[in-house]
């Protein structure tokens, strides 16, 4: 928890990740390295220990929290992705349409 609130999300996440190589049933080693991966912007990693988590624990609710804002983040992830790629093809689109105008 100490690198989490320093911020350092690797080191959070590596120490959690060892947790559980000892005790691979610990719900606080599975929500702090979603946390650390969260953090990290690698919400799907995140979302696999916070199911994890409800898993082990259904009553967690910071864990169910946490669950849901990674829903959120995914999802903001994946139409900033689709936002990218389109505009990517519309140029590709405009660049070869103007490169056959001027070729014939």
């Amino acid at each position: 928890m100490t690198y989490l609130k320093l911020h350092d999300n690797p080191r959070a996440r590596d120490h959690a990740t060892k947790a559980l190589e000892m005790d691979s049933s610990s719900v606080k080693a599975y929500f702090r390295r979603g946390q650390a991966n969260l953090n990290m912007g690698e919400a799907e990693f995140a979302e696999k220990d916070f199911q994890i988590c409800l898993d082990l624990d259904h009553n967690n609710k910071a864990a169910k929290l946490q669950l849901q804002r990674c829903g959120l983040q995914i999802k903001a992830n994946k139409q900033k992705e689709k936002k990218l790629y389109s505009g990517m093809f519309d140029k590709f689109a405009r660049q070869d349409r103007a490169y056959s105008i001027t070729t014939l």
